[in-house]
């Protein structure tokens, strides 16, 4: 039994289901309808079609995810606070809010380009093309560390050790 144990706690600690910043996701996406605005959303708040919101099947809830409408090179920034969408192949539903700075409402379904940016609510990096991070106060260290020269890391053991 204190086997089974210990290797359950291993195991909660040793996988993490934390998207990982800088994954790129493609599909299509739709939005919600007008019938949505005021019902519970699966992590138990209220769909407003006024935030920038979406669902998505698996990613945990408060990921944040930068969506683009490859069409017209729109973005937006949408967090996650409810599963689905369950129709079709569809990888995303986003609030009305969403939808309009896309461009979509016309069409109600689209070809999307997203990248995951951020977590827990907050935005962590700006564009995938850039190497610009953002930093909230709460952010102990760097998610992607900076390129090192290794000729003069090389340069500085060899002088240490002729010293």
């Amino acid at each position: 039994m204190k086997v089974l144990l210990l290797f359950y706690l291993i195991s909660i600690f040793s996988f993490s289901n934390d998207p990982v910043l800088g994954t790129q996701l493609e599909g299509r996406a739709s939005y919600y309808g007008p019938k949505f605005h005021g019902k519970t959303t699966a992590n138990g708040e209220r769909m407003d079609k006024f935030a920038l919101t979406c669902a998505h099947k698996t990613l945990p809830f408060g990921t944040m995810i930068e969506v683009e409408n490859p069409r017209n090179n729109t973005r937006v920034v949408v967090r996650v606070n409810d599963r689905g969408p369950y129709s079709g192949s569809r990888i995303l539903d986003v609030s009305l809010a969403a939808a309009e700075k896309l461009d979509m409402t016309r069409k109600g379904v689209i070809n999307i380009k997203a990248t995951i940016v951020g977590r827990d609510g907050e935005i962590f990096i700006s564009r995938p093309s850039t190497t610009e991070l953002i930093f909230t106060d709460n952010t102990p260290l760097p998610l992607v560390e900076p390129p090192v020269d290794k000729s003069s890391l090389l340069k500085k053991r060899l002088e240490r050790k002729n010293e």
